[in-house]
């Protein structure tokens, strides 16, 4: 199915392992519930199209474009989607809305996550977001706990009450961002770019490269 053109297609609760959906043009497609292990979308481009409960652990999302509705936001959602050790290096998902998206060990290098949603309470633990561009991103109280952002771009990001314990923040901008009661005990913050931060209630205990408070 590589290339192909899927408009308003109903593909709920379809069985796609391995799939090759690469480069594939979607709109409107619902994918509610589907398993998709280590698809193959590359280079995709996806408007509108429906991943709510959908399973894509190990799928490649590598310079893809998303647009997704991929939340219920009428009801309690019971079954988030599962992006779990996902690759999604260089992906554009500027804007996108990820709320509830369980992102564990996601490979997000290079992505770009500009004014990206990742809603209240995102799970992005041990997700590797070396060099990619969240800023402005929304991920209040995320847990970022062992992340590595190495060279990521932050600015003007709201990081309240997010958990960077053990993070890797190495040479990162920070520039305005907000860090109001975050938890960066461990973190290590190695020549980061923090003009303008706001670290008000934050937990620093042992971490490394902070401006004396």
């Amino acid at each position: 199915m590589a290339g192909a053109t899927l408009v308003d297609v109903k593909l709920n609760g379809a069985f796609m392992s391995d799939a090759n959906l690469s480069e594939t043009w979607a709109n409107g497609t619902s994918l509610r519930d589907a398993i998709l292990p280590r698809a193959n979308l590359a280079d995709a481009q996806l408007y509108g199209v429906d991943f709510t409960g959908a399973y894509l652990s190990g799928a490649d999302l590598a310079g893809a474009f998303l647009s997704l509705k991929i939340t219920d936001r009428d009801s309690e959602r019971e079954t988030p989607t599962n992006m779990t050790g996902a690759n999604l290096s260089t992906a554009d998902l500027i804007g996108a809305d990820l709320i509830g998206t369980n992102l564990t060990g996601t490979n997000l290098t290079n992505a770009y996550l500009i004014r990206a949603d990742l809603g209240a309470d995102g799970e992005l633990p041990a997700a590797k977001l070396t060099r990619a561009n969240l800023t402005a991103a929304l991920l209040e109280d995320a847990d970022l706990r062992g992340v590595n952002l190495e060279g990521a771009k932050l600015k003007d990001a709201d990081l309240r009450g997010v958990n960077l314990e053990g993070a890797n923040l190495k040479d990162t901008n920070l520039r305005g961002v907000n860090l109001e009661g975050a938890k960066l005990k461990n973190a290590n913050f190695t020549g980061a770019s923090l003009k303008g931060a706001k670290l008000k209630g934050a937990i620093i205990d042992r971490a490394i490269g902070l401006p004396p408070a």
